[in-house]
């Protein structure tokens, strides 16, 4: 994909506020005689010095979580996830010396199964998958465990993924923890504007409480509290999207009691853009 990014200056060179609509006019005038659709100027923001649309950032399309209500195998309620190009889920079980199986969705789309995580002698274990350019729309449901696995699942649509190899190879984990807080790891994404997806999951009933740095990842996008291994564990899901250089990232989270859990974090790769930035002709106004 190659876009044109362009900047807009009044005559004396001083960068035009994005959401003043006294310039409306002006911008659709110069759009229209430039290489990009109309904007819609509340759809845009500001990089220094720079006009970004926000349909070529990556967005969150839709998500949800769900648990075992029997200790079997989940199956989340349907959402829409129309315009997604990526989905990643985050899985939790109670296995014991039990398989806790691979994720599988309504559309048939092929996932694909980051590090296996264990915590207390193997008694809880889980993993981040995700599948590529995948079939979406409404209705879409996702399933996941096997029988007495006790399962929690988490999931969330993206768009705006590298539809090719969006995963860059940068995954941690830490793998038993049985404390107040703890920690994913460290990464630091490969590419600029990459999605960060760490996950911390619970065999324990303790509440989670808010990730204590960085905030970014505060609240996770999806959480589904741990019973205690009655019925299900507890899984989350949270991300952060950067703009621009990403920097080493490994989120401190905390609970309300001392749990077991285990805890891992993972990047991934924007569409791949060429940019070219353009200077349009001063707009000619300004004091």
């Amino acid at each position: 994909m190659s876009i044109d990014y362009y900047k807009f200056q009044d005559k004396n060179g001083i960068d035009i506020n994005t959401y003043s609509y006294i310039y409306a006019n002006l911008w659709l005038h110069e759009f229209r005689k430039s290489k990009l659709p109309t904007p819609k100027v509340k759809f845009w923001y500001r990089e220094p010095g720079l006009w970004l649309p926000l349909s070529c950032a990556i967005t969150v399309v839709s998500s949800t979580h769900a648990a075992s209500s029997d200790g079997n195998a989940v199956t989340t309620t349907g959402i829409n996830t129309s315009g997604a190009d990526f989905l990643v889920l985050s899985l939790d079980a109670f296995n014991g010396i039990l398989p806790i199986g691979n994720p599988s969705d309504s559309n048939g789309n092929t996932w694909n199964n980051l590090t296996t995580h264990v915590c207390n002698g193997g008694n809880v274990s889980g993993f981040i998958s995700y599948a590529i350019n995948p079939t979406v729309g409404s209705g879409h449901t996702f399933t996941f465990g096997a029988n007495l696995t006790f399962p929690a699942i988490c999931v969330a649509a993206f768009s705006g993924l590298d539809t090719a190899t969006p995963f860059d190879g940068q995954e941690n984990g830490n793998d038993n923890i049985n404390a107040i807080t703890g920690s994913t790891g460290s990464i630091t994404p490969v590419n600029n504007d990459a999605l960060v997806i760490a996950v911390w999951n619970a065999l324990d009933g303790a509440t989670q409480a808010s990730p204590i740095s960085p905030v970014e990842y505060d609240p996770p996008l999806e959480f589904q509290l741990s019973d205690g291994t009655i019925t299900h564990v507890g899984a989350s899901l949270a991300y952060r999207v950067f703009v621009g250089a990403p920097s080493a990232q490994n989120p401190v989270f905390s609970w309300t009691a001392t749990c077991r859990h285990w805890a891992a974090i993972a990047s991934f790769k924007p569409a791949g853009t060429s940019i070219t930035v353009k200077q349009l002709p001063a707009l000619g106004v300004g004091n």
